[in-house]
């Protein structure tokens, strides 16, 4: 998950969990949405941001 953040945060672009379910490289290797969902207990979203969060990112690069 942290490669997922830090690729994208080094493309200096947003993300959110549809484009990681979306990248079949990423759905790959962590899982399909249902999996993540189930790993984060339905909350993989608000997961998402705090890890931005917590990384410092710019607001507008959070959900």
């Amino acid at each position: 998950m942290k490669d997922v953040i830090v690729t994208n945060i080094s493309n200096h672009r947003d993300f959110d969990k549809d484009d990681i379910v979306a990248n079949p490289v990423y759905r790959m290797i962590i899982g399909s949405s249902d999996v993540i969902e189930g790993i984060f207990n339905g909350d993989f979203s608000g997961v998402l941001n705090e890890m931005k969060k917590n990384l410092k990112l710019p607001k507008s690069m959070r959900l």
